[in-house]
Order: C-alpha cells, then structure tokens, then sequence
C-alpha cells in the first residue's frame, strides 16, 4: 500500500463482545469506524470486551458515595496515564465495596477502558490533559472551569464535545 492512501477500519463485534475504542494512527474513541492515511508504519487497534461491560469511570465499582470520585477514581486513573505500576495505581486510592472491582480488576478494567480514556480527543492518553479534565469534572467544574488551560494543542473535540463525554462516562 502506498503511504498517503486512505485506509477505512471498522470494528464489529462478534457476539458476546462490544466495540470499547481505537487506539493508534490517528484513530481514537468509540466510532465504530476509523479511516487515517497509510504511513511508513501504523499501529492501530480495536478494543473489544465481554458484552454487557459498562464503560464508566468509576473505575474500581464502588457505591455512593465514593461513585466517580476524584479522590479514588480520578486518582487512579491519573497514576494510570502517569505509567504507574499497578500496584502503584491503587495504593491508598482504591476502594473496596461488597460487590466492586478488586485492586488487580480495577487496573484491568482501567486497560479495557483506555481507548475512552482520550477526553480531549488528540489520539494520546495524557495525565496532564485527559487525566487532569477527568479530575476537574469529578470535583464538580464545568464549562470553562473544566477546560481552561487541559487540552492539549491537538485536541479535536470541542469544549462541549469533552463535558459531553465526560457526562456519558459517569451515568
């Protein structure tokens, strides 16, 4: 193939599974289609889980009130696109409840999530941007208070796009 030609993915999951993201070579988020300009090289995958899953960011399933909670999932999933380890990730933020996620499935959960984890839609996974506008809306900011200064320079979702998803991440 030629560098520079269009090439068009699309995800459909077999049954018993659900479509979670893309990642890689300029395709991000849950659009179950992906078209990018072939390059030299080009890294592109599909993320796809057990049907039923529930892409949210409360990240290690606990009840109010620590349900999307910066102090817990916000922090884990910050340490997350820092590169902490995962022993790392939910030290002293994870929270166990009776039916929620483990420390060891929070981290996976948090793996099967990472192509939603892209807030401000720039093809990258950044604690300084993503991290830090999941962060401001568990806390409560909205609209300008939520963006001002977090997206990155390639961000391709606008601010009501990026209040939008972070709203359908927390249902």
């Amino acid at each position: 193939m030629a560098i520079g030609t269009p090439v068009a993915l699309t995800a459909t999951p077999t049954n018993g599974s659900v479509f979670i993201g893309w990642m890689g070579a300029g395709c991000s988020g849950n659009a179950t289609s992906c078209t990018f300009n072939a390059a030299a090289s080009n890294d592109v995958s599909a993320t796809f889980a057990p049907a039923g899953t529930m892409v949210s960011l409360d990240v290690d399933a606990s009840n109010t009130p620590t349900q999307y909670d910066a102090g817990s999932d916000g922090m884990m999933l910050l340490r997350y696109l820092l590169g902490y380890s995962a022993g790392a990730i939910t030290a002293d933020a994870h929270v166990a409840t009776q039916n929620g996620r483990s420390p060891g499935d929070t981290v996976a959960y948090i793996d099967l999530i990472k192509p939603m984890l892209d807030i401000d839609g720039d093809g990258r996974f950044d604690a300084m941007s993503d991290g830090l506008l999941i962060l401001r809306y568990q806390l409560g900011l909205r609209a300008a208070a939520l963006i001002a200064g977090a997206t990155s320079s390639g961000a391709t979702r606008s601010d009501s796009q990026i209040e939008a998803l972070l709203q359908s991440l927390m249902p």
